[in-house]
């Protein structure tokens, strides 16, 4: 499930909502985020495998408890925040933000953020 606010040219026009429908395939998502360039504003993205039922998700707890494999939020441009269930997966978004010099990249734990918001505002 997507809610977004990008920015990105095509064809010499700046277009806005990158995604342009609430969901997509990962092959379709994959693409969209493949672009050579955009500005991401606001993202909150939720990923659930193909044929599972999608939850809403208000807290961390929530995430643990529905079938959404990884959440993706993204507020005024600069405050990310990456949730999976998969161990492997956080670890190579980690060491990807590490390696490319991102600021302030901390990996918290689930007692971190157990009873935190997971909407983007």
């Amino acid at each position: 499930m997507i809610v977004d606010d990008f920015l990105y040219p095509e064809n010499g026009d700046i277009k806005q909502n990158l995604f342009g429908v609430n969901v997509l395939s990962g092959k379709k998502f994959f693409k969209c985020i493949s672009r050579d360039s955009y500005y991401m504003i606001f993202a909150d993205i939720k990923a659930y495998p193909i044929g599972n039922e999608r939850a809403e998700i208000k807290t961390f707890e929530d995430f643990l408890e529905s079938s959404c494999e990884m959440v993706f939020m993204c507020t005024d441009s600069i405050f990310i925040e990456f949730y999976s269930k998969d161990r492997k997966v956080l670890d190579k978004v980690y060491n990807n933000c590490i390696g490319n010099d991102f600021e302030k990249v901390v990996y918290k734990t689930a007692a971190d953020v157990s009873g935190r918001g997971f909407i983007a505002w």
